[in-house]
């Protein structure tokens, strides 16, 4: 996963509908933000923090794989 990240930061920038480029970074957070929506009390804000209690983490896992978390 970490060697994943690393590609991603060094060579892969994501174009917006808009004409800006987002950083690997930032296009994660979106996702992140984008598919964890749904769940009350999931706010995502960075990739470090947000992820400390695990709950933005179950709630991702859940929502690919509902039947993993219930």
């Amino acid at each position: 996963m970490s060697l994943m990240w690393a590609i991603m930061m060094k060579f892969m920038k994501f174009d917006e509908e808009d004409e800006e480029q987002l950083s690997a970074k930032d296009a994660l957070l979106r996702w992140l933000q984008f598919h964890t929506k749904e769940y009350d009390n999931i706010d995502i804000t960075n990739l470090t923090k947000s992820f400390h209690n695990g709950l933005a983490f179950c709630a991702l896992v859940h929502k690919f794989k509902p039947d993993a978390i219930p």
